[in-house]
């Protein structure tokens, strides 16, 4: 699962948690932030998230750029489908800059789960 806190974010451990789609795999949260502490400060809030419904999961805080980082950490560790909150930006912004949500869709050779 690609974490930033966002909303769609933490919707998305929420419905992992309570009725979840593949309930006995590996489970991964990535953060990719250039600000270290902050990335470890989102990957523990959604490390408890998961603990308190008793799931266990690897934390790694990336650094990059982020589409190309969690598509490398998805084939260096063999993941078979990305989850991530789908476009939480603004509208104007996505038109203009594009959406890390459109790009995964485009760079990814794997299933996304996308949540909105």
């Amino acid at each position: 699962m690609a974490y930033d806190g966002s909303d769609y974010a933490n919707k998305a451990i929420d419905i992992a948690t309570k009725d979840p789609i593949f309930p006995n795999v590996s489970r991964h949260i990535v953060n990719v932030n250039k600000d270290k502490a902050s990335s470890e400060k989102l990957l523990n809030e959604a490390k408890n998230l998961f603990a308190r419904a008793d799931f266990e999961v690897k934390t790694s805080s990336l650094d990059g750029d982020k589409i190309d980082e969690i598509l490398k950490y998805q084939e260096d560790n063999n993941i078979d489908i990305i989850a991530m909150g789908a476009y939480s930006h603004n509208r104007l912004k996505s038109v203009v800059f594009g959406s890390i949500t459109s790009k995964m869709l485009e760079k990814s050779k794997k299933p996304l789960l996308l949540f909105r």
